[in-house]
């Protein structure tokens, strides 16, 4: 290869993040060119999965660890790193929720807020299939106007 087409490869690599700004923009889709990159194997000693994998083992679920470290847990996605992360429990989808399983559930919080909080699956279940109203234990939240 010419020391000109060289040099022509690495100005066409280095405009490609652009170019795909662009034409995402333009199309209003994405494009999704780096498939090879986002499924490579979770490579142990790599620095940003020692990373991830020190956040993860400190979360209970998937979703704390999206709450708690977005940054890690949205990196940990890209790359699917995710499964490898195997002590998360599993959380019900919303439509998985019986009313008498979010009952239960609701029951160990104290007011609606919590609940939403701290079992957020549970708690849209109830929104969406309307039994928020007859668990009568929750108190209602109610937002102060005065701040």
């Amino acid at each position: 290869m010419k020391q000109s087409e060289k040099l022509t490869k690495k100005i066409v690599e280095s405009l490609r993040p652009a170019i795909h700004r662009i034409l995402e923009r333009e199309l209003k889709r994405p494009i999704n060119e780096w498939k090879e990159y986002q499924t490579k194997p979770a490579d142990m000693e790599d620095p940003a999965y020692q990373r991830c994998y020190r956040a993860a083992k400190k979360c209970k679920s998937e979703t704390e660890f999206a709450i708690e470290y977005p940054a890690e847990h949205k990196t940990a996605a890209f790359h699917k790193w995710m499964k490898t992360f195997t002590w998360f429990k599993d959380e019900k989808p919303v439509e998985e929720w019986t009313k008498a399983e979010c009952a239960k559930e609701s029951k160990k919080y104290t007011s609606e807020y919590d609940f939403a909080v701290s079992s957020n699956n549970a708690y849209q279940a109830a929104v969406h299939n309307g039994w928020l109203d007859q668990f009568y234990w929750l108190n209602e939240y109610i937002e102060d106007d005065d701040y």
